[in-house]
């Protein structure tokens, strides 16, 4: 009895279908990044017959067990998409699908006979004398009538016009025809042949030419020719003769030709109609009825996928704008499916993420919906773009999908300062009556910006963020650095808004834009002493690059609107980094503000750090001389303002000379520039003005001009009588007083 039942349970399990009976076996998919190739490891089933299909640019891996199931959701954590784009399992098969990013080798090995490794190779470089090519016969066949019938004849190749022919070295085009022509492996001695009479006048003239070409680059001549490996293609071929004639006038005119054709814009064929007219795609039936109806029949008997319900499924989904759903059924059909890579990139533009297909390149021009989804692709807008066709296809889309699209593609054409375009764009969004559409004010804000319009530019940017949605981060940002360029006031509490909007997407894109916003929200409420202990965290969290960005715009606002002990205390301690990578004009205004307060060692100290062409210009230049003067350096200074010619720049000169006691060199620089000083120098040099105006302008002229009168002479007073004499003494006397009342007064004018 329990006999007949054992065997009756042994029957069923035979009846039952093997793949309720298999065990399903779980791979997971291991990569990793090499110098020169990516690895991807995989582990093998038991039934170990594995095998490898290389198909271009696609590979597809066997392991010969269909209820394999491949876990590659790790598969790109370490490495990039430089050599691998995608990697995706068959359906219902075990087999794995890479597709790859170059014309890469692929190399395979197994491991312990547990593992299957994977190696995806550079492709190899062209190593290959480019002056031993081989090129194609052209029909031209001459042979010289004293060829011997047992050695090989000598093919002279002749390089076409292709990128990697390299013309001759100077060194090669001035070595001596004879010598050329000896270094050649040929099966003659030239000149011994010469000699016996056997070379024709014909023959040596073709030598000659063959010469001239060498040194016009037209041919490269071989040296070093095997010449059993010559004498084994000439008897495989009836023609091994290889000459290609070509005139330097056709030389000169093909380099001219390609020059040409590499700036004609590469125009790729349009995608038909039927494969991206996704308008056509959904019915008039609610979202759920379709989705439902669909995946209802998704898989029929036995479990088999339905793939032409799938390509429908994926249709809707696309049409309802569900690009990652949409994403991912794909990966249920293989890639040959019609119209694979077209949807895929439809997918990326709707969920506005990148696009590793790029399916529409080249196709803006094109007169149907194709120029439409190339412009999404892109997010640029080309002179050659057909914008009635992209218009008339925008219009065509249903109102979500124009809702959802028609905001990027209004700033799209506000990139490429086409107003009216956008304008455009923007009305056919708004007769969707739609209560909320996402990115609308960011687009409006776009379009008033390009008009001039900053305050409507600004309240765009602010209804923006008081929606609260997805785009209101990217609002934030906007209106702090449209702020920053217009030195607009910002209220008390955007720093903090932009805080926590960094925080919640701390992990994200935008993390790295939102804080940099929010050091720069506190620069402009006033709160530095915060924003230079974020902009330090900023340093150590996403790198120097990302906190020199923004390093500037805060030092500027710094020196513009803070108190001097705050100034001095964050920049006197941060000069080591001025001028080592903040903008120009940032290192002279702080450079500026720090001689106003009397610091002229440390801003000496910070513009030496700029560069040597930097330093020469006048700005700089001209504060290098001042902080020189200041701290008694005056040969540096004029060594500082050497090239420079300025008003400026004489008169810091003019101040370098006083110091060195060169008083009468200097008033003349300070009375040719205008100095009201010049007078003061002139007097101190004990010397009058070639123009008297100099004296006339200044408040020191009236010093001046008593000193002057103070060394007129009264005159000979030998010939007049003792009295006259004592009498003109006596005056000479009193009028010397007076001027030097007067002096004093003059004096006391000028100290007031």
């Amino acid at each position: 009895m329990r006999s007949f039942q054992l065997l009756s349970i042994i029957s069923a399990l035979v009846l039952l279908p093997s793949g309720l009976l298999a065990q399903q076996f779980k791979s997971s998919v291991q990569s990793g990044e090499h110098d020169g190739f990516t690895r991807l490891v995989l582990r093998l089933p038991t039934t170990n017959n594995w095998s490898i299909e290389n198909a271009g640019r696609t590979v597809r891996i066997d392991v010969g067990n269909p209820d394999v199931i491949f876990d590659t959701s790790v598969v790109f954590d370490k490495i990039d998409r430089t050599r691998l784009l995608e990697v995706t399992q068959v359906s219902g098969r075990g087999q794995l699908e890479l597709e790859l990013a170059c014309s890469c080798e692929i190399t395979s090995f197994e491991q312990d006979q547990r593992y299957l490794v994977v190696d995806i190779n550079d492709p190899e470089t062209d190593t290959r004398n480019p002056l031993s090519m081989t090129f194609p016969t052209y029909g031209f066949n001459y042979r010289f009538p004293w060829a011997q019938p047992n050695q090989p004849e000598t093919d002279f190749e002749l390089p076409a016009s292709e990128p990697e022919a390299l013309p001759p070295s100077p060194s090669e085009l001035h070595v001596p025809l004879q010598a050329k022509l000896q270094s050649l492996s040929l099966p003659f001695n030239p000149e011994d042949r010469e000699k016996d009479g056997s070379v024709s006048v014909a023959e040596q003239r073709l030598l000659q030419q063959i010469g001239h070409a060498s040194d016009q680059g037209l041919i490269d001549l071989k040296p070093d020719l095997d010449q059993d490996e010559l004498a084994s293609q000439v008897q495989d071929s009836a023609d091994p003769t290889n000459i290609r004639v070509e005139t330097v006038v056709d030389r000169d005119f093909n380099e001219f030709l390609t020059e040409a054709r590499s700036e004609i814009p590469t125009q790729q064929a349009c995608s038909e109609g039927n494969l991206i007219d996704l308008h056509n795609w959904g019915g008039s039936e609610s979202f759920t009825d379709q989705i439902a109806k669909h995946r209802q029949h998704l898989f029929a008997e036995f479990d088999v996928l339905d793939l032409r319900q799938t390509e429908d499924l994926v249709d809707v989904y696309l049409y309802f704008g569900f690009g990652a759903e949409a994403r991912q059924l794909m990966m249920l059909l293989p890639n040959t499916t019609e119209g694979y890579r077209e949807k895929l990139s439809l997918a990326a533009i709707l969920d506005d993420t990148r696009n590793l297909h790029e399916a529409f390149t080249g196709q803006q021009n094109c007169d149907g919906d194709a120029s439409l989804w190339a412009v999404m692709e892109s997010g640029t807008l080309d002179r050659s773009a057909n914008k009635n066709a992209i218009q008339r296809s925008f219009s065509a889309l249903p109102m979500h999908l124009r809702v959802q699209l028609g905001p990027r593609l209004s700033s799209i054409f506000v990139a490429a300062n086409d107003s009216e375009g956008s304008k455009a764009i923007l009305r056919m969004v708004d007769r969707s009556g739609a209560e909320h559409i996402p990115r609308r004010h960011l687009a409006e804000a776009d379009l008033a910006q390009v008009e001039g319009h900053g305050e409507k530019q600004v309240q765009h940017l602010e209804a923006a963020v008081v929606e609260n949605d997805e785009h209101s981060p990217e609002a934030i940002v906007r209106i702090v650095r449209t702020s920053i360029e217009e030195r607009r006031a910002l209220a008390p509490q955007i720093p903090d808004l932009v805080g926590a909007y960094a925080f919640e997407h701390r992990d994200t894109e935008l993390g790295g834009e939102l804080r940099q916003a929010e050091i720069l929200a506190l620069g402009l409420t006033g709160d530095f002493t915060r924003a230079f202990e974020y902009l330090s965290d900023l340093r150590q969290k996403d790198g120097r690059a990302a906190a020199n960005a923004i390093h500037s715009s805060l030092l500027q606002l710094l020196t513009e609107q803070s108190d001097d002990l705050t100034f001095l205390g964050l920049v006197l301690k941060d000069t080591r980094d001025i001028g080592s990578h903040v903008e120009l004009k940032t290192s002279v205004l702080v450079a500026q503000r720090l001689l106003d307060l009397g610091f002229p060692g440390q801003a000496r100290d910070m513009l030496e750090r700029l560069d040597t062409g930097e330093r020469r210009r006048e700005d700089v230049a001209l504060l290098l001389a001042q902080s020189a003067l200041e701290l008694n350096l005056p040969h540096r200074a004029m060594i500082d303002l050497l090239g420079v010619q300025s008003k400026d720049a004489d008169l810091l000169r003019a101040q370098a000379m006083l110091i060195n006691g060169d008083v009468a060199q200097a008033a003349s620089l300070q009375a040719a520039s205008g100095d009201p000083q010049a007078a003061r120098s002139y007097w101190h040099a004990r010397q009058e003005p070639e123009d008297n105006a100099v004296a006339d302008q200044t408040p020191f002229g009236g010093v001046l001009e008593v000193t002057s009168r103070l060394r007129e002479d009264s005159g000979p007073l030998e010939n007049l009588p003792p009295l006259a004499q004592a009498q003109a003494l006596i005056d000479s006397s009193v009028l010397t007083r007076a001027t030097l009342d007067d002096l004093f007064e003059s004096l006391d004018a000028t100290s007031r």
